[in-house]
């Protein structure tokens, strides 16, 4: 009779230790699936804020160097010296440089895509100056992000 009851609790203290297993091991699972899933919205959302600040920044500093400045639709277009322009402008969702007519590169990363690029001119009787806001979204279904980011620049 001894040996049935030892075997019965034996039985019933290995039954708890494996629920005890289990939970802890479903613990673990959920820990690494939520480390990934943040992961996921951090890169997303680096892609986008070092697309925005790499287009805002060049812009800003071509701005504040040039003489002049023309916007059309979804392009800007500065006049550094008569012979030397830049132009900033948005295709297939990248934004990209040209200088002097030459294609210099994108200034966005390839895993962002810009939907809107907006340049608009402000002047006044003693300065002129242009303001940017674009529109960067990335990420997967489940970890999309989208974000607006604006900036002023005045020629100095």
């Amino acid at each position: 009779m001894k040996t049935n009851l030892k075997k019965g609790f034996f039985l019933i203290e290995m039954i708890f230790y494996v629920v005890i297993l289990f939970f802890m091991l479903a613990i673990v699972i959920q820990v690494v699936y939520s480390i990934a899933k943040n992961d996921r919205i951090i890169e997303s959302v680096r892609s986008i804020e070092n697309s925005a600040i790499n287009t805002l920044e060049r812009v800003s500093r071509e701005v504040r160097g040039a003489e002049s400045v023309a916007t059309t639709t979804g392009s800007l277009i500065l006049n550094r010296t008569s012979t030397t322009t830049s132009e900033f402008y948005l295709s297939l969702g990248r934004v990209y440089l040209k200088e002097n007519g030459v294609v210099t590169g994108a200034l966005t990363e390839a895993d962002a895509t810009v939907t809107s690029l907006i340049f608009t001119r402000f002047a006044t009787s003693t300065i002129e100056g242009v303001r940017t806001a674009i529109t960067v979204e990335a990420g997967t279904s489940t970890h999309y992000r989208v974000e607006n980011f604006y900036s002023s620049a005045v020629i100095r």
